[in-house]
């Protein structure tokens, strides 16, 4: 038989199947094995294995031999004694030591002949091997680099140094010009040699030179001085430059140390806002190659429309008011206090507006009601029994229900078809339907064979059927099967299955009626009759904004109760059989607001203010009463401490100042005093507060009037 690397012979049985010797074969025996390989006896291996390094065995060989003399060899698998080698064969170079590998020689028997791979192992002083070379002597380690006796390597002087001479046999031949020394303000060059002690270039230095300066430093070459100088106001120079330069445009500078042109700035330049116009401080800005950059906050003189001064800023209108060119002015006061909102920045009276009024029969509506401005009132949603119909609440159609559910994105699609429901049999309800039970069908007579069909009640409400009781042509009550009035003398509880009256067996039931076939008279503790079966005693109903609700049967009525709400949807909560909004609103002292329902503690949570009644704010800004949810107008009082206004339009919005004209004016939503209350005389005349007739007096000198 073959191994994969020797020859072997084994023992195989017949086979009848491909008629030979061929198979089922054991008892394999090694004979001979592939050059390079021999066969380990002492294992359990049927194949020849590598002979190893420092081995070698010729073909058909079953041993191996190992080198003569300590030698070794290049691969695992070597198949003659010329394959044998030592390596470190010293030899002697000009200007080093090395060593060579040389191979057995089978006549001289040594490693004397046959050698190769001369390698340089020593150096001289000043040496070194190029090992990127096929040279077997060592070269001069060349300018920058040194290298001991005996080194093979040369190295290069450390942080880039470098030497005089191409031959340089220590560390301290190295040296580095334009080292670095530090001044006060700045830098400088030198030449220092290597310190084998603290390993850097830092002895046996010369030639100082200044390089450059620290910024906002300059170097005065007119002076004797090895430092740098301050640049002076005016002036910059950036980090390593050694000279100054002067701020361009005439700009200025903070500081007689200033580093960039950018430190460079000039004050009371023009400037605009979004909202208004001023002055500003601004710095140089080298990419438009003026004064643009860092710009201080604009000092604002004038606002646009839309805006007012409020302390040296131009705010925006706010909410409730309309800024145009006549001033700021609340929407109440433009719209007879009949559309009194608005929002932030109008500048047109015709975007005043109102809350949109809730038609009849609607539940939610979306929009507002503009002063001139088309309205954008919309109902989006109908009471339950109505629905949305040309834009108004329009009682649900006979033969549909509407129970409020849905927000109708098409006219009348909240009107749900009774049809829908079931079979479509409960196809009639009357107008104004608010939910499914309230869709019916009615209950008529039918002929069945040899009898007739009555129906109990006129009509039934879905999902309930139409239940009936049969009657014989002769007179007589019967039982209907397959379609035949059979007249049966079972007695109540029993039916008659075939020729036999077996027991009545309908779920949950216990006991019958004693008229009909198998009616339910009784139920099982939840469930009660329903003709020939027991229904379930609550069922789910359905209830606006409902996550879900449950009706009970009540025995009473025979019929089941109201809708009773067990959970609500997202944002409602459980009240009075009814799912309530978590957001309701409410009234604080002087203002209204709204609160939340806190589902943990199940309480309705603190009233926070949305707005307050004119002469009170929620705005921290305008009140000294910023604990209060709606404190009082700051501005109530002028600078006298007095009370000054008359009465507020809305919020902190003055309409009219006390003894307007005469004490007071109304400027800037202040109001401010007009009339000193002790006597103030100039060259014109005199003018002084009465208290007492509640006027200014104003008396002319001659030569002038009243204006």
């Amino acid at each position: 038989y073959n191994a994969t690397h020797g020859d072997g012979t084994q023992t195989c049985y017949y086979n009848e199947s491909s008629r030979d010797y061929s198979s089922n074969c054991t008892d394999k025996v090694i004979t001979a094995c592939d050059a390079g390989y021999y066969y380990n006896s002492s294992s359990s291996t049927t194949d020849c294995v590598e002979v190893g390094i420092s081995y070698y065995s010729p073909a058909n060989d079953l041993d191996r031999n190992q080198c003569p003399q300590g030698g070794t060899t290049a691969t695992s698998t070597s198949a003659a004694v010329s394959a044998c080698f030592k390596t470190n064969m010293s030899y002697n170079a000009t200007h080093g030591d090395g060593t060579q590998t040389c191979y057995y020689n089978e006549s001289s028997r040594d490693y004397s002949s046959n050698c190769k791979d001369k390698v340089i192992t020593a150096c001289d002083a000043g040496y070194y091997y190029d090992s990127s070379t096929t040279k077997t002597d060592c070269v001069e380690v060349g300018i920058s680099y040194y290298s001991p006796a005996s080194d093979l390597d040369r190295t290069q002087c450390p942080q880039s140094g470098t030497t005089a001479t191409s031959t340089s046999a220590a560390v301290s031949a190295c040296f580095k010009t334009n080292m670095s020394y530090n001044a006060t303000h700045g830098d400088g060059t030198q030449t220092c040699y290597y310190n084998e002690s603290s390993r850097d270039y830092s002895s046996n230095c010369k030639d100082k030179v200044i390089t450059a300066c620290d910024a906002g430093y300059y170097y005065n070459s007119s002076s004797n001085t090895t430092d740098c100088v301050e640049v002076g106001i005016g002036y910059y120079s950036p980090a390593s430059i050694i000279t100054k330069s002067q701020c361009p445009q005439s700009g200025t500078t903070a500081t007689s140390t200033s580093a960039a042109v950018t430190e460079c700035f000039k004050n009371n330049l023009p400037c605009t806002t979004t909202s208004g116009t001023g002055t500003n401080t601004c710095y140089y800005s080298e990419t438009s190659s003026s004064y643009t950059s860092k710009c201080s906050t604009c000092l604002v003189a004038a606002c646009d429309p839309g805006y007012y001064l409020v302390d040296g800023e131009c705010v925006k209108c706010p909410a409730g008011n309309v800024c145009n060119a006549e001033g700021k002015k609340t929407c109440a006061s433009l719209t007879g206090g009949i559309y009194p909102e608005s929002d932030a920045g109008i500048s047109d009276v015709a975007m005043c507006y109102k809350n949109c009024t809730l038609p009849a029969n609607a539940a939610s509506v979306t929009g507002r009601d503009y002063y001139t401005a088309p309205d954008t009132c919309e109902i989006i949603k109908c009471k339950a029994g109505y629905t949305l119909d040309n834009g108004a609440c329009v009682k649900c159609p006979a033969g549909s229900f509407c129970d409020g559910s849905t927000t109708p994105v098409i006219p009348g699609e909240d009107a749900k078809s009774c049809t829908k429901l079931g079979d479509g049999s409960w196809n009639m309800s009357a107008a104004g339907a608010t939910n499914e039970n309230d869709c019916y069908k009615v209950c008529e007579e039918y002929d069945v064979v040899g009898g007739i069909g009555i129906p109990l009640n006129d009509t039934v409400f879905y999902p309930n059927s139409c239940q009936f009781k049969y009657v014989s042509d002769s007179g007589e009550p019967c039982e209907l099967i397959d379609g035949v009035c059979v007249v049966t003398a079972c007695k109540p509880g029993y039916e008659k299955i075939g020729e036999d009256c077996v027991p009545c067996n309908v779920e949950f039931a216990k006991t019958y009626k004693s008229t009909g076939v198998c009616q339910v008279d009784s139920c099982v503790i939840g469930y009660h009759p329903r003709g020939r079966a027991c229904e379930e005693d609550i069922k789910e109903c359905s209830l606006p904004n409902v996550e879900y609700a449950t009706q009970s049967w009540d025995y009473k009525l025979n019929a089941f109760g109201p809708c009773t709400v067990k959970e609500c949807g997202e944002g409602y909560h459980v009240a009075s059989n009814a799912c309530v909004s978590d957001v309701q609103p409410c009234s604080i002292e002087n203002g209204i607001g709204y609160k939340e329902w806190d589902h943990y503690s199940k309480t309705w949570g603190k009233c926070i203010a949305t707005s307050c009644a004119p002469g009170y704010t929620n705005d921290p800004s305008e009140t000294d009463e910023p604990i209060k949810p709606c404190g009082e107008c700051r501005n109530r009082y002028s600078v006298l401490g007095q009370l000054a206004v008359s009465s507020y339009v809305k919020g902190c919005e003055i309409a009219s100042c006390m003894y307007q004209g005469e004490l007071y004016n109304l400027e800037n939503n202040e109001c401010v005093p007009i009339c000193p209350q002790e006597e103030y005389e100039d060259e014109t005349g005199t003018m002084v507060w009465d208290q007492s007739r509640k006027r200014c007096v104003r008396t002319c000198k001659e030569g002038y009037t009243m204006w």
